[in-house]
């Protein structure tokens, strides 16, 4: 079985700031080629430069607004690849598991991962299984409706996507309740918690010094972690 790691990347028109991501890109991809029948695409668009050795797939639009590129390039990635697990990250995550693993026996159609943080405890890492891509499919099309149709127009920017699928999920807070598992309509939600399978790393100085976490599928380095993301690389692979 191959897993299809999906990350979404569109240059923002700041040269300084684009060179730098492209190099997080890339730690990116080599963490996804150390793992068996793992496959790395990235989602753009056709003016967005990328390294070599890249697999880009253009489905994002040069003058449509970024959250909205991002959940209406995720469904039609899985409308057409929906035969394979696919897991749709960001350009800042490293993959550190085998995401196979994740699949085995999974009996829900979308995996989404949380925080307990009272504002917004969604976060954008998708786990798709294709046992019944329709009601997965059918999930991001929700999503991406709520973003365009429901929400402030400034969330179609930035932090859109998160609190589309938010609401898709009517804000069930599973960490609350006994239930890890809803329905969403006829799609089966699977709530997976951060810090196994999106993990978040907190202070370089202290993750630097320890042994590499071997329990996260994927470790995050969101907003300002970003900055350590190559040194972590760099010791712990």
């Amino acid at each position: 079985m191959r897993v299809d790691v999906v990350a979404f990347y569109v240059s923002r028109g700041e040269p300084t700031l684009h060179e730098q991501y492209m190099g997080y890109l890339d730690i990116a991809r080599q963490s996804v080629e150390r793992q068996p029948d793992h496959r790395f695409v990235v989602l753009t668009n056709p003016s967005t430069e990328l390294p070599d050795g890249i697999e880009r797939v253009d489905l994002a639009d040069d003058n449509y607004p970024l959250m909205l590129n991002e959940i209406w390039a995720q469904y039609v990635y899985w409308r057409l690849n929906h035969d394979v697990p696919v897991i749709f990250t960001a350009f800042d995550c490293l993959v550190n598991r085998d995401i196979r693993e994740v699949f085995e026996g999974a009996d829900w159609d979308v995996g989404i991962t949380y925080r307990k943080k009272m504002l917004q405890p969604i976060n954008n890492v998708l786990y798709m299984n294709p046992v019944n891509h329709l009601r997965a499919r059918a999930f991001l099309l929700k999503a991406y409706d709520i973003l365009r149709y429901e929400l402030d127009t400034e969330l179609h920017d930035w932090m859109g996507d998160q609190e589309a699928i938010w609401r898709a999920v009517g804000q069930y807070r599973a960490w609350e309740d006994e239930r890890d598992t809803i329905r969403v309509d006829e799609t089966l939600i699977k709530y997976l918690p951060c810090e196994d399978y999106n993990w978040f790393p907190k202070g370089r100085t202290k993750l630097l010094a320890k042994a590499r976490p071997r329990g996260p599928y994927v470790i995050h380095f969101k907003g300002m972690r970003k900055q350590f993301m190559r040194d972590f690389w760099e010791k712990h692979y």
